[in-house]
């Protein structure tokens, strides 16, 4: 997508046009928890808000400054102790739907994992409609080239005319083995070849999340789990590569920490979101790596 050829209305921020909301069990607390997803001010972004704290401040912006863990997903909080976990399939779906502005208010430590991917959030949002508002939307352009490496994962930013996005994973397990998926961002190609990828495990490692105080509710109802041979799930795969789809999703949403549309290209290989917040923090700390921009 040239900049110069992005319409007007999808130059302007949006927010949505009334208030939805679900509930379901957090995929690593195993908590019951309730989510509205509600219209905000402009220039206001996209803020979490736990409604069970009442004794400080509740209010947690989505940006990477507030990245508090990483550890099997994104987590965020603030400097008087809130925290929101699993954030990533939530800002995917707000990321590719064009959302800029959002109040998402939660009552438990972590965003319900549903079916373990974007689809619902998806339809959710769909459903709740766009306003678009006066102010022009805020761009992350990416000026030069910036590269990190994390044990065996790569990821480099790069300038780029739209946002376009390279994933790539490669387990020793058979039935995941070498994958890859490359996009132009965008709401139809969101909609109709990454949502309904779910999050996914593997069975040799689900003890040891146990052990670490993670996957309490998960299930073969939110996550594929993978055998040696096989994923145990009754219905199989969406896709057969669904495994790198997700992991898109996930990319998706940890860029959205940006705090505005990137316009870059992002290449990365053993995708993961410890490496997805790192390129993030990287490209911020350098002032002539990027510039904000209003079209």
């Amino acid at each position: 997508m040239v900049v110069n050829k992005i319409p007007l209305l999808a130059r302007l921020q949006k927010t949505i046009a009334r208030q939805v909301g679900c509930s379901g069990v957090g995929l690593h607390a195993g908590e019951q928890v309730s989510l509205l997803i509600k219209p905000a001010m402009e220039d206001t972004g996209i803020c979490f808000y736990r409604s069970d704290i009442h004794s400080h401040d509740n209010k947690i912006p989505a940006l990477v400054k507030h990245v508090v863990g990483t550890n099997r997903s994104t987590s965020i909080g603030n400097v008087q102790g809130a925290q929101v976990n699993t954030i990533e399939h939530l800002l995917a779906a707000l990321l590719a739907l064009g959302i800029d502005n959002a109040e998402i208010v939660v009552d438990g430590l972590e965003i319900p994992a549903m079916d373990g991917s974007a689809e619902i959030f998806t339809l959710l949002l769909l459903e709740a409609g766009t306003f678009v508002q006066g102010s022009p939307r805020k761009f992350i352009r990416v000026l030069k080239e910036v590269e990190v490496r994390h044990k065996n994962s790569f990821a480099r930013l790069s300038p780029h005319e739209g946002f376009e996005v390279d994933v790539g994973i490669n387990y020793e397990n058979q039935v995941i083995g070498e994958q890859s998926i490359c996009f132009d961002v965008s709401r139809k190609y969101f909609i109709e070849e990454l949502t309904k990828a779910r999050t996914f495990s593997l069975r040799s490692e689900v003890d040891d999340l146990y052990r670490n105080g993670k996957g309490a509710g998960g299930s073969l109802d939110n996550c594929i789990v993978v055998g040696d041979a096989a994923v145990e799930n009754r219905n199989g795969l969406w896709k057969d590569d669904e495994f790198v789809r997700h992991k898109a999703i996930d990319v998706l949403g940890d860029m959205s920490l940006a705090g505005g549309s990137l316009l870059g290209r992002y290449y990365v290989r053993h995708a993961s979101h410890r490496i997805n917040i790192m390129v993030l923090q990287k490209l911020f700390s350098d002032d002539d790596a990027w510039e904000m921009v209003a079209l």
